[in-house]
């Protein structure tokens, strides 16, 4: 199969800026015009992904050039496609939250830049299946696939084993979801070598901060934590699910740290009732339909807390 990745033209012309190499920790580095003395003590006792999308927009997005989303989805796709003048050719998840395979390829013949997928999606929970992606892939060879993998941990699949067969296949990840580290903003693109070469010249000399990064390693080194806490959030998922339906709410499979449920026209009410008292789940009524709802997992206690509330104040419409 051959591939042609749809680089903007400044990218491959740009001359690139070689920052100074690594293994530079034992040295006396004068060459950053940096504070050699470092920060204040204070700043120090005080410091305890985004950008991986937006590479993708520097490297191969032109404005009226088209970018493929299936919505409902992480809303940062649209976002940077209208702010860099994109054509965004939008599909629609199914009444069941299912993957609109048959459309997507049928896009892929339309010139497409990019196309985002969130798998597992947020805010469905949809996971897109091995033979799917392959089907996706293989209509894909003029057209950038970003398989963003936030929540990949949860579901027990990646797209990663897959990137030197398909050189247009770029896995995102991040340490927001199951580390922990939103506020870091910390995240990685993973890809074949020369792809992966591609998206560099795009990125700023020094995208990763020490900070993030001295978290980074703190989490990978505790692996245990974090595969436990995955553990509990597909146990509390399954048990939360089975809970929700016996209460008469639907909700949807789902291989994230969250549930898709669907409280009909009575939900929006509910939501504000649970605000009230302290509880913040997020409304979709707007993107999806009323009623509509993402629940993040939280502890045993946090869950059953939030159970008990809806049983007090949930009135299903006759």
């Amino acid at each position: 199969m051959k591939v042609h990745l749809p680089v903007r033209e400044a990218i491959l012309n740009r001359r690139t800026y070689e920052a100074p190499a690594e293994g530079r920790s034992d040295k006396l580095r004068l060459d950053f015009n940096e504070n050699t003395a470092g920060c204040s003590p204070a700043v120090r006792r005080a410091l305890a992904g985004d950008d991986a999308l937006r590479v993708f927009f520097d490297t191969f997005v032109e404005p009226r050039t088209v970018v493929l989303i299936c919505e409902p989805t992480f809303p940062m796709y649209r976002y940077y496609a209208e702010i860099y003048g994109a054509r965004l050719s939008v599909l629609r998840y199914g009444s069941e939250m299912e993957f609109p395979l048959e459309d997507v390829i049928a896009a892929l013949r339309h010139k497409t830049r990019v196309l985002f997928i969130a798998n597992p999606n947020n805010p469905t929970g949809t996971l897109l299946q091995l033979n799917e992606l392959r089907k996706i892939l293989r209509a894909a060879t003029s057209t950038a696939v970003v398989m963003d993998e936030a929540y990949a941990e949860f579901s027990g699949f990646s797209a990663v084993p897959w990137i030197r067969k398909y050189p247009q296949l770029f896995v995102a990840r991040t340490f927001s979801k199951v580390a922990g580290l939103a506020a870091l903003r910390l995240g990685a693109v993973i890809a074949c070598e020369k792809s992966l070469a591609l998206v560099r010249r795009a990125m700023p000399p020094f995208p990763v901060n020490l900070a993030a990064l001295v978290g980074a390693e703190a989490a990978v080194n505790d692996g245990a934590t974090m595969q436990g806490y995955v553990r509990e959030v597909k146990r509390l998922r399954a048990w939360f699910a089975a809970e929700l339906k016996t209460v008469g709410v639907k909700t949807y499979p789902s291989a994230g740290n969250f549930l898709l449920a669907n409280f009909g026209p009575s939900g929006p009410p509910l939501f504000r009732k649970l605000e009230k008292q302290g509880i913040l789940v997020r409304d979709r009524s707007k993107d999806i339909g009323p009623g509509f709802v993402r629940i993040s997992i939280g502890t045993q206690s946090e869950m059953r807390r939030l159970l008990n509330a809806i049983r007090k104040e949930w009135k299903p419409l006759a």
